[in-house]
């Protein structure tokens, strides 16, 4: 699954060896109350993940070794106008996480000796601080939903008996 753009009802190309890609745009999920709501594209990347893992080891053919690459757009913000923030999924939304971003000994630092580029920044403004402080608290909730992603991975290899035959890697960008 590649593609996506958008967090909320995404669009993605499905591909894999011998099968011609094809578009497949999400925009018909439900609660789990049977309620519409938005397809969250985390969910949607990680459950076609899972269903492949299962549907590799459950073929019949010997478990051969695989390579899953699960990529995901959260907690990466939504390009649009106005300051960059990142999209929970719906559940998530009004989830409780720490209220700030940190603020370090070099927060908000004047760096007059720094290359010219840092020099001409000037200091962080109240609204820009609490902009911070909003976008640090939404990529929080965006990474729940990652969060869910690894323990449902780890749980599925696990329940498959292949957890201890298995390397999982962690990277970013």
């Amino acid at each position: 699954v590649n593609g996506g753009g958008n967090y909320h009802n995404p669009q993605f190309v499905w591909a894999s060896a011998d099968v011609q890609p094809s578009a497949v745009h999400f925009n018909n999920c439900t609660d789990k109350n049977g309620n519409k709501e938005p397809c969250y594209s985390t969910s949607i990347i990680g459950n076609a993940s899972l269903d492949w893992i299962q549907d590799h080891i459950e073929s019949g053919v010997s478990p051969e070794p695989f390579f899953a690459f699960i990529s995901v757009k959260a907690p990466h913000i939504q390009d649009g106008p106005g300051y960059p923030i990142a999209t929970p999924a719906p559940w998530y939304v009004n989830a409780t996480v720490g209220t700030n971003a940190p603020r370090t000994l070099n927060y908000n630092a004047s760096c007059p000796d720094h290359h010219w580029l840092v020099r001409q920044q000037g200091p962080i403004t109240f609204l820009e601080g609490q902009k911070i402080d909003e976008l640090y608290a939404s990529r929080q909730r965006a990474l729940l939903s990652v969060d869910d992603l690894v323990e449902e991975v780890v749980s599925t290899l696990d329940r498959l008996d292949i957890l201890n035959d298995t390397y999982i890697v962690f990277t970013s960008d």
